[in-house]
């Protein structure tokens, strides 16, 4: 097919056919029905209409934690363009306050529906200087009228496996070919990556660049966040021989942080801990820390008849019990307290990054 066939076709039937499962799913899936309502009118107005006309920004797009991608960017462009406004977009809800909240986002809303009239009055009403877009996350509506309206778009620390199905299915091989067709440059994590890309990707249009993600690892550790220190027990005596994981009798137990965790994690982890716990600590991070998982958590634990604190309701961490972490923002952090660590997702689907615990030692 030609670029108008596979617009048509999406505009037409792959779309509609894609919205209509989000429709159905989002009376059974709370994330998808947040991310119904995060996109309806708010007197009259599109959350993406809802700022001031023209202001050609700078657009980055992330799905949702890719956004940790999209920090040392923004940072970079203020340093060197300090007037320059910032527009972010999101698909998931999940990482909405972050995104608002972080220094040098002027501009925060929900991506539209990539629909032709949606993404239509996103550009015309902000014309966007460029679009760059965090590691995944290609629309092809929102790419092609960027495309057809000459705004420069990049993707920037992508990566892609070998055994990716966009390599390996003739058929979703022809489609992402198409999709990246739209992009002016593919800014790629290793040269493996750029190897992958270049059999869907035209390969002058391929460069490594390496990750961004450790630019905001090493700026994490730099400048940490202001987590609870005083819930650490060894903190304030706790020398860097004892921190990196050497015991004394002074502090007999270690530190283990699950961070990024998902039911699937937690039904292993958990009960794998438990008989440990008058020897290790366990930070416990979930992924997405909504009320509903919290509850899930504190059943299992109940269950094992093992006590928990919430981070942002205890003024101590008592010893045999579990820190769960009720707040996005600041697991990087936190890694640095403990000696062993356990990232999730594996259990699920792929594990999340293992870089900041990489960079915590």
């Amino acid at each position: 097919m030609r670029n108008a066939q596979w617009i048509a076709f999406y505009r037409v039937i792959a779309f509609p056919l894609l919205w209509v499962v989000f429709f159905i799913s989002k009376f059974f899936n709370k994330k998808i029905k947040k991310g119904f309502e995060i996109r309806q009118k708010v007197n009259g107005v599109y959350p993406w209409l809802n700022f001031p006309k023209h202001s050609q920004p700078v657009w980055l797009h992330c799905s949702s934690g890719e956004f940790e991608y999209i920090k040392p960017v923004i940072k970079h462009l203020k340093e060197v363009m300090p007037e320059q406004q910032i527009l972010v977009t999101y698909f998931s809800p999940t990482y909405a306050d972050s995104i608002k909240n972080f220094k040098g986002v002027d501009m925060a809303c929900p991506l539209p529906w990539d629909t032709w009239h949606n993404i239509r009055d996103f550009l015309l009403h902000h014309r966007p200087r460029c679009l760059l877009i965090s590691r995944t996350d290609l629309w092809p509506e929102m790419l092609h009228q960027c495309y057809t309206k000459g705004i420069l778009t990049l993707l920037f620390s992508a990566t892609l496996s070998s055994n990716s199905i966009k390599i390996r299915n003739k058929f979703f091989k022809k489609i992402f070919h198409w999709v990246y067709s739209y992009i002016s440059a593919v800014y790629c994590v290793s040269e493996k990556d750029k190897e992958n890309f270049s059999l869907i990707v035209d390969p002058l249009n391929l460069k490594v660049t390496g990750d961004t993600r450790f630019d905001q690892v090493q700026e994490r550790i730099k400048n940490p966040k202001n987590v609870r220190r005083e819930l650490n027990p060894y903190f304030k005596q706790a020398s860097f021989i004892e921190r990196i994981g050497f015991k004394t009798e002074k502090h007999p137990e270690r530190i283990f942080v699950a961070g990024s965790t998902w039911d699937e994690d937690e039904a292993i982890i958990l009960p794998a801990l438990c008989p440990l716990k008058r020897s290790v600590r366990l930070i416990l991070a979930p992924h997405e820390p909504t009320a509903e998982h919290l509850e899930q958590i504190k059943y299992r634990l109940h269950a094992l008849d093992w006590s928990y604190v919430l981070y942002s309701e205890t003024d101590a961490w008592p010893a045999e019990s579990v820190l769960i972490i009720d707040q996005m923002g600041i697991l990087a952090d936190l890694y640095s307290w403990g000696q062993m660590a356990f990232v999730g997702g594996s259990f699920k689907k792929t594990v999340h990054s293992v870089m900041e615990p990489l960079a915590s030692g």
